[in-house]
């Protein structure tokens, strides 16, 4: 499987294509990190200041996407089959649950 990268946009106040972050991130962000995260997902990381993701950010950043994708490729790959039913742990007030 190939690796993504992350791509980080340092003043995004600049940046071209902002509007098309205009719905998802509050006024004042300064700086984007744009993470992939599993097989289709993605995980924003936003900041109030420019140049705002240091080296360990995105070191951390990375593996936070990797744990996230692959809880969530998982889960994806149990709803995608329509035969297969999908079974819940059972709660503390569960009837079935052991005294």
């Amino acid at each position: 499987m190939a690796r993504e990268t992350a791509n980080s946009i340092s003043n995004l106040p600049l940046f071209p294509g902002r509007i098309e972050f205009a719905r998802l991130l509050p006024p004042n962000v300064q700086s984007l990190l744009i993470q992939p995260m599993g097989r289709e997902g993605v995980m924003l990381l936003a900041s109030n200041r420019q140049r705002g993701f240091s080296s360990l950010d995105k070191a951390w950043a990375v593996r936070v996407a990797e744990k996230l994708g692959a809880t969530f490729d998982r889960s994806q790959e149990g709803l995608s089959g329509a035969s297969k039913p999908v079974s819940l742990p059972k709660g503390p007030d569960s009837q079935d649950a052991p005294a």
